[in-house]
């Protein structure tokens, strides 16, 4: 298991590479990264906007906090994925944290034809999901001598 670092203040990237995806039978250009960050008491999950033209809305779970922007997980290709933390004064410490490939996909049960027109109406649409968990380990939120641009910004509007 990897020790990931984040500084206070900061909002640091870390890129993950998939070597073996073709010979795991993976389309990249299909799935989304997100990062999962968790203790007993906490837990934040980092997410794109969208996937597969599909909005992560699925993954909105009470007691979680998600932050998601199409900045924060993007895919660069040839199997480089990055992730962007972003600002999570929150949290400090150490906790668990998972990163993972996902997506969502409909697949039609039934499609029936309707009236002189031929028109096709869909019933019966199954969602499919696809998570797999690629990295894994113990992530720090540490002090840092970094100002906060948060507090700054408290100040200019007192």
């Amino acid at each position: 298991m990897r020790e990931l670092t984040v500084y206070a203040n900061s909002t640091p990237s870390f890129q993950f590479t998939i070597t073996d995806a073709t010979d795991a039978g993976l389309d990249l250009q299909k799935y989304a990264i997100g990062m999962s960050i968790w203790d007993e008491n906490s837990k934040v999950l980092i997410l794109p906007d969208y996937v597969n033209g599909v909005a992560t809305t699925f993954w909105d779970v009470e007691g979680t906090l998600v932050k998601r922007h199409a900045g924060y997980c993007s895919y660069k290709g040839n199997g480089k994925y990055n992730i962007t933390i972003p600002f999570l004064p929150s949290l400090s410490g150490q906790y668990t944290y998972e990163v993972f490939l996902f997506s969502v996909s409909q697949e039609v049960a039934e499609e029936e034809i309707v009236g002189e027109e031929e028109e096709r109406t869909t019933s019966n649409a199954i969602t499919r999901y696809r998570v797999v968990v690629i990295d894994a380990g113990t992530i720090e939120f540490a002090e840092s001598g970094i100002p906060s641009i948060e507090a700054k910004r408290e100040q200019e509007f007192v």
